[in-house]
């Protein structure tokens, strides 16, 4: 079949006169309050696949506007500081460990006192502020230098002639600690039974010294000794007030004799002198020298008691042995008794000298009772 080029199927569009009826109709909806459903129908083209989607026109945010004036400045509050502190020591003073604020001084140290035995430390820390006392004997550079069983040359002047010396082998042949004096009874006989004091102990030592040179021969020989404390020496011209250490008696009680008096004694012993150079009495009945004398230990003082006795062999063969044996009473553990053999030039306490490092000198002989 041929067709007529000339027609074709051709889509109208609308015309004038259907845009006239529609604006009609949109008026008259106008009239009536509104659009019906059927006239948004007319009204309505749906979009066809050629057709963009509509776009719904992007929402611009209006910058806000910017204020020219100074922005206001409010401070956070400071909160309060609480100190923690940190008390004062003997060295620093308070202070607070947060912020390091110092209130106040340090405390200073409380010293003790300190004594031969133990140093000077702070009694609130603890820390030791000194050492303890130097001992006299160390303090004068007296060196013990005697020890048991150890044969030492004494020198010491004639006693017919001082001018001229007389050297003797010294020897401590025997020394014992003990609680009672029994064993020294049996050493020595009954009559060293000694009395004995709760606290205190016995130090007991023999003594042996030989002279066989021609001068001890010919013009005798002099023996000085004393014992002597090694921490603090006394004073040999002052005598110590044993009443002011004894308990107050009892007025009802019998009356306690005072320590012995002190006082000298010096013998001659065949053309020989002994002297005893600290002071003492004669104990007839025991056949001894005794004598009292004090010593001060780790805070308290103490009545202590010396006795001592001696003799001669007497010349044989040319030769004269001194024997001798001292014991004495101290506070147990105190160990400052030191014997000593001196050179009788030098004299005796308290006439020519009040304390012993005034008479010693490079020859003297220090035996320590510890």
């Amino acid at each position: 079949m041929s067709q007529n080029p000339k027609k074709k199927n051709k889509r109208q569009s609308p015309g004038g006169g259907a845009a006239l009826g529609i604006l009609l109709a949109l008026l008259l909806a106008a009239a009536m309050g509104g659009v019906s459903y059927g006239v948004y129908r007319l009204l309505y083209k749906a979009p066809t696949r050629s057709d963009p989607a509509p776009t719904q026109a992007p929402v611009v945010t209006p910058a806000p506007e910017q204020s020219t004036a100074a922005p206001m400045f409010t401070p956070e509050p400071t909160p309060l500081h609480v100190h923690l502190w940190k008390e004062a020591t003997c060295t620093e003073p308070r202070t607070c460990q947060s912020c390091g604020e110092i209130d106040g001084e340090p405390l200073g140290h409380e010293p003790s006192e300190a004594d031969y035995w133990t140093p000077s430390r702070c009694l609130r820390c603890g820390e030791e502020l000194s050492p303890p006392v130097t001992p006299d004997f160390e303090l004068h550079e007296m060196n013990v230098n005697m020890d048991q069983n150890m044969t030492m040359n004494y020198y010491t002047v004639c006693a017919n002639d001082p001018s001229k010396v007389t050297v003797g082998q010294a020897v401590i042949s025997r020394y014992s600690v003990m609680k009672s004096s029994k064993k020294i009874a049996s050493i020595m006989g009954n009559n060293w039974v000694l009395p004995e004091k709760e606290g205190y102990e016995w130090r007991f030592l023999e003594l042996e010294i030989l002279f066989n040179d021609y001068n001890a021969q010919y013009f005798g020989f002099n023996i000085r000794e004393t014992m002597e404390n090694y921490y603090e020496m006394a004073d040999h011209s002052v005598k110590p007030d044993f009443n002011a250490l004894l308990p107050t008696p009892d007025p009802n009680a019998t009356p306690t004799p005072t320590p012995n008096p002190l006082q000298v004694i010096s013998e001659d012993h065949n053309n020989a002198t002994h002297v005893y150079t600290q002071d003492a009495l004669w104990v007839e009945e025991n056949c001894w020298y005794e004598y009292n004398f004090v010593v001060e230990y780790q805070g308290q003082s103490y009545i202590c008691t010396r006795v001592y006795d001696g003799a001669l062999s007497g010349w044989e063969q040319g030769s004269n042995t001194f024997h001798y044996a001292t014991a004495v009473q101290v506070p147990v553990g105190f160990d400052g008794c030191v014997f000593c053999l001196y050179d009788a030039r030098h004299g005796m306490a308290p006439a020519d000298w009040h304390y012993f490092y005034e008479a010693a000198d490079q020859n003297t002989l220090y035996f320590r009772l510890s």
